[in-house]
């Protein structure tokens, strides 16, 4: 997830190439897990993990891990 986080910060062509990931919500969900973790509720990362994150991790990865 955090790495997925820090993908789109580092490069603006590869937001564009995949525009169909909210990366806003990525990108935040990242500073908050990284920065505000005792603040955070697990079940909320729990539910983005199983409900967001697979797609997300085909895109920026191609499934390959």
């Amino acid at each position: 997830m955090i790495e997925s986080g820090e993908f789109p910060e580092s490069s603006s062509s590869f937001k564009e190439e995949r525009p169909e990931i909210a990366w806003y919500k990525v990108v935040g969900m990242r500073n908050i897990v990284t920065h505000e973790y005792a603040t955070v509720d697990p079940s909320v990362v729990w539910a983005a993990l199983e409900h967001d994150f697979p797609t997300i991790d085909r895109s920026v990865f191609g499934g390959e891990r």
